[in-house]
């Protein structure tokens, strides 16, 4: 009998340092992405009209390795969306996730949002620039544009 009881123990022992040691090795979820910037359609109204072909300039400063996310005002019900944004510099700032969001009320023609989500890789400074476009051949391009200036540090 007693050689039942310890070779139990001793099985009991190796599956808890089993499932002990899986749980530590399991890999921790990723942070979410830190909302750096939203521009608001009454942002883009606000700019001559809405009818300009100058960007809104912005500035966000990030660490490197983080997420991050910017969002912007969008309206599908027009048939504008914005294009995949146009990344340069040394950062290393890359483009991991883009959401449509509808407008958060079922009027007809209420803007809802786009979000898009960064990871900067790097130090350094990256210029990520945005259009909103009519994506059809022959449709308006850049009717709203946006140009963010990302610091890595």
């Amino acid at each position: 009998m007693h050689a039942g009881r310890l070779g139990t123990f001793v099985l009991l022992l190796l599956l808890g340092a089993l499932v002990g040691g899986c749980a530590a090795t399991a890999s921790p979820q990723p942070a979410a992405p830190r909302d750096v910037l939203t521009v608001t359609c009454d942002e883009f109204a606000a700019q001559s009209g809405g009818t300009t072909s100058e960007p809104l300039s912005r500035n966000v400063t990030v660490v490197p390795g983080e997420s991050f996310r910017i969002t912007l005002c969008s309206n599908a019900s027009t048939g504008f969306s914005w294009e995949d944004p146009a990344i340069a510099g040394p950062a290393n700032v890359s483009l991991v996730d883009h959401q449509t969001v509808p407008a958060a009320t079922a009027m007809p023609g209420a803007p809802g949002t786009e979000s898009f989500t960064f990871r900067a890789a790097s130090a350094g400074t990256a210029t990520i620039d945005f259009a909103y476009s009519r994506p059809w051949e022959g449709g308006e391009k850049g009717a709203w544009q946006v140009t963010v200036s990302v610091d890595s540090k």
